[in-house]
């Protein structure tokens, strides 16, 4: 270059996109632009293949167009998008968010009783008793049976455990009774004892398994929308450059996705893109396991305490190596026993899953497990096959004092469907256990729905090791609205022909009544039986009449749970998971709701004991202020509650009871006190009055003074007596105000 130059430090603006990064140029006398090869490099332009050891004409570097406003000390960059060298840019829709779950302190049993009464009468209770704060969970849960005649059980045990919950870790430490981790080819265990576990549920918005990435690029700002089997599942804004999109398929198996691109120009392109989703594989560096030690429990739903002598131990293990390569590892044993084995899964693309792995067991039985699997879902289209057989004397936990593994477990299935023609499965499945010898059938069926309402459904089933072991089962269901439901079914199996039709109207999960009716004709006898049920808020009941032949039964029973929070005791429906106490500062009657459904209102107390909430996540609770009484103020109408897993939490509304009235101020002509005067209320409040002498003044006492101030500085006051009234705002006047 020659002397002549001028030396610029411009704002860069790329494809339409500022850099926010300023860069050295020089204008000659022509005004022709050069510039340093590494800083048009820093602007994301490539060029590479230029000379490096010399400043560039701008106007010679191909594909790219260069504009200096002098206005602005600017240099706008239009370059292809061959040209551009920005650094890839992920765009994550997965990103999940980890909620902070309140465990309030507090208790509960959960209780379902039922009885019947036929020739003889048995009363039978299941029952489970949870106590939870903020260091875990305790659980104890047993079965009770009283009879007439025979034996009765007053109290069996089932299962008593504390659990810790560990949300930001992923685990979940459990000490007494639990059952063990498994694979797909191992077998779990009862055990008592302590176990640690990886839990995925602790995070609902956690995917686990392989996601798609789509990739594309962009010259310059643009609009991306991805549609995945013609669905919508993601549109945002992308800058100039390339750009990776990582978003969760929702489909199993096989799909296409479409990515548009639409810049500002408003030109389209649009990339297509075939995918396989294969839940079962886990992400790359992503673990699952399960490690556990104690005692093998037996005889579970007959003794309590039962547990086998010595110490138990098991551990699972799931590993992500790759996205498509999922590796297994199981290991157990106690005194006497050992078992260990491998496996791995394989994502094969668009060509499905292949899972294989094998074990080996050495002591009290000396033997060998190998399992082969396969699945693919392409569409309506599935195929799945699995194999397992053990060899010599394979032996796990399990088989110690129970059933031996099978000698060959085999299952495959082809299924066809998701379409107007409706749905075929063909499946064949054989089981050769040591005890019982082999068993092998072949079972076909078909569905379908020729009308909205209607359903078709049809099965036949074989028994190949005897010829006269032919089933066939065939029905419809048809919708009559309004939650009512009727059907009719034929079948015919070992030689017997039943024939069957039903009524029903479930019992909502919300609250409400439900009801069903059905009855069975068999040459072995006739069944018929009337139903009726009802959940409300604080239990749910049902009972019936039913007919066996000749014997005829009364049955009724109970549920729902009994709850201590906030040193008070509830009522309410059975707690399986996560629920909320909500509470509106002693407000009756308030309609509660849960995501935008009401289920129930406040009681005298103004608690409501909300069930059926999501664990670790936000749940929507909601009251509605249109039935509030007008004398009720509040802060907020809706909240996001987020309990932990079989715990409760406690969800505040700042419902308050103002002592508030409309007053009608005269003056002392009888005249309506001047629109815009100011009203003194106690030391901070002040009111204007509006149209015809009305000022609205909350926080009264029984009695109040107010000082009126007229827009010409004048005062009077107003001396009145108030009544409280929570139902109705009142009206008081007209007063007089007296100077």
């Amino acid at each position: 270059m020659s002397d002549a130059v001028q030396e610029l430090y411009l704002d860069v603006v790329v494809n339409q996109v500022p850099t926010r990064r300023v860069v050295q140029v020089f204008a000659d006398e022509d005004r022709r632009l050069y510039a340093w090869p590494s800083n048009l490099h820093a602007l994301g332009i490539a060029v590479d293949d230029l000379p490096q050891d010399r400043y560039l004409g701008l106007d010679a570097v191909p594909g790219v167009d260069f504009r200096y406003d002098a206005a602005r000390q600017q240099l706008h960059v239009d370059a292809r998008v061959d040209r551009l060298d920005l650094q890839r840019r992920s765009i994550d829709t997965v990103g999940h968010r980890r909620w902070s779950a309140d465990a309030q302190a507090g208790a509960l049993l959960n209780y379902d009783l039922f009885a019947i009464h036929d020739r003889q009468g048995t009363v039978s209770a299941a029952t489970a008793l949870r106590v939870f704060g903020g260091t875990g969970i305790f659980e104890s849960s047993g079965l009770s049976q009283l009879r007439e005649q025979g034996d009765s059980e007053p109290y069996v045990r089932l299962d008593s455990n504390w659990t810790r919950y560990a949300p930001s870790g992923l685990w979940t430490l459990s000490v007494g009774d639990f059952v063990s981790g498994a694979l797909p080819w191992t077998r779990a265990t009862r055990l008592g004892g302590i176990q640690l576990r990886r839990d995925f549920s602790l995070q609902p918005g956690l995917i686990t398994y392989p996601i798609p990435q789509f990739l594309g690029e962009a010259a310059l700002p643009s609009t991306i929308e991805l549609y995945v089997d013609g669905v919508r599942r993601y549109d945002g804004d992308v800058a100039p450059g390339p750009f990776e999109l990582t978003a969760p398929p929702a489909v199993s198996g096989t799909g296409q996705a479409r990515l548009v691109i639409t810049d500002t120009l408003g030109r389209s392109q649009v990339l297509s893109f075939d995918f396989y989703n294969a839940s079962r594989l886990l992400q790359r560096g992503l673990s699952d396991y399960s490690v556990e030690l104690g005692q093998v429990r037996r005889s579970y739903g007959i003794d309590s305490f039962d547990y086998r002598d010595g110490v138990a131990g098991s551990a699972s293990l799931r590993h992500g190596l790759r996205d498509w390569l999922t590796l297994e590892a199981h290991a157990e044993g106690e005194d006497g026993l050992a078992v260990a084995g491998a496996g791995a899964l394989v994502g094969l693309g668009h060509w499905g899953t292949l899972h294989g792995a094998g074990a080996y067991s050495s002591g009290d039985g000396d033997g060998s497990l190998s399992h082969l699997g396969y699945n693919r879902t392409a569409g309506g289209f599935v195929v799945d096959y699995a194999l397992q057989r053990t060899h010599g004397d394979y032996r796990d936990l399990a088989a110690v004092d129970g059933r031996a593994p099978p000698r060959r477990a085999e299952r495959a299935l082809v299924g066809l469907g998701a379409s107007a023609g409706g749905q075929w499965s063909l499946s064949y499945v054989r089981l050769d256990r040591v005890e019982d010898g082999r068993s092998r059938s072949l079972g076909l069926s078909y569905s379908v729905s020729p009308l909205p309402r209607l359903s078709l459904f049809a099965s036949l089933n074989r028994d190949l090791d005897d010829d006269r072991a032919l089933g066939f089962f065939a029905g419809l269901s048809v919708s009559l609205g309004h939650r009512i439901s009727v059907g009719a079914a034929a079948e015919r199996r070992d030689g017997h022909e039943r024939y069957s039709a039903y009524a029903s109207r479930p019992v909502p999960t919300d609250g409400g009544g439900g009801w069903a009716l059905r009855s069975e004709r068999a040459d072995t006898g006739n069944t018929h039986q009337i139903e009726a049920g009802y959940r409300a808020d604080r239990v749910q009941w049902r009972g019936g009449l039913r007919r066996d032949g000749d014997r005829d039964s009364v049955f009724a029973g109970a549920g729902g749970a009994v709850v201590l929070m906030e040193r008070s005791v509830f009522l309410a429906r059975s707690v399986d998971d996560g629920f909320a106490l909500v509470s509106t500062g002693g407000v009756a009657d308030v309609p509660v709701l849960l995501e935008n459904r009401q289920i129930g209102r406040t009681d005298a107390h103004g608690h409501y004991l909300l069930t059926g909430l999501n664990a670790w996540q936000p749940n929507r609770i909601a009251i509605d202020p249109l039935h509030l009484p007008p004398q009720i103020r509040f802060d907020h109408e809706q909240l996001s509650a987020v309990p932990a897993a079989r715990a409760g939490t406690v969800a505040r509304f700042g419902l308050e009871r103002t002592r508030a009235a409309l007053l009608v101020l005269h003056q002392a002509d009888g005249s309506a006190v001047p629109l815009g005067s100011r009203v003194h209320h106690g030391e901070t409040a002040t009111a204007v009055v509006g149209y015809d002498g009305q000022v609205y003044l909350e926080e009264l006492q029984a009695h109040n003074r107010v000082d009126v101030v007229r827009a010409d500085g004048s005062v009077c006051t107003v001396r009145f007596d108030y009544a409280d009234d929570l139902h109705d705002l009142p009206v008081i006047g007209p007063l007089r105000c007296d100077d």
